[in-house]
């Protein structure tokens, strides 16, 4: 009998990474981004489909951006926090981006000696949620990457 059985209810990984991780191969340079997204309707609450729930956790050389908030789906509103995650830290607060996300919605992030620009979110015209960076994380350029479709 193994030390630790797996739970009935557990999903496997290459299951779970089917349906949370999203790969993006940036054309020009031929780097392949990676983005693990978590996400859904809250299960309880007044209107539970009004709101979507939004984790997203962006792996990018030694840190990991962090998207933490929620999608208002019916309004497309958004109230999603951005951190990075540092190893063997805590995660540090780099803004909050609150607005509309058809008009896009931009917040500045400085961290000295990690990064330095601007992170943008907003909807595509296929309605995925996307991620736009001009920012510098110790020296690598990133692409406009997408996320998920808004469901």
């Amino acid at each position: 009998m193994p030390m630790f059985p797996a739970s009935p209810d557990a999903v496997p990984v290459g299951k779970w990474l089917e349906r949370h991780h999203v790969v993006h191969k940036e054309k020009r340079s031929g780097k392949t981004y990676h983005a693990f997204v978590q996400g859904g309707y809250p299960l309880v609450g007044p209107d539970p489909k009004a709101s979507y729930d939004v984790e997203v956790d962006i792996p990018l050389g030694p840190v990991i951006l962090q998207l933490r908030g929620s999608i208002d789906t019916s309004t497309l509103e958004a109230d999603i926090g951005l951190y990075v995650k540092v190893p063997f830290l805590p995660a540090i607060t780099l803004g909050e981006f609150k607005g509309n996300l058809r008009d896009g919605i931009t917040i500045s992030v400085n961290v000295p000696g990690i990064l330095e620009g601007s992170v943008t979110l907003y909807i595509s015209n296929d309605n995925w949620l996307h991620i736009k960076f001009t920012l510098n994380i110790f020296g690598l350029e990133i692409p406009d990457l997408p996320l998920f479709p808004i469901p």
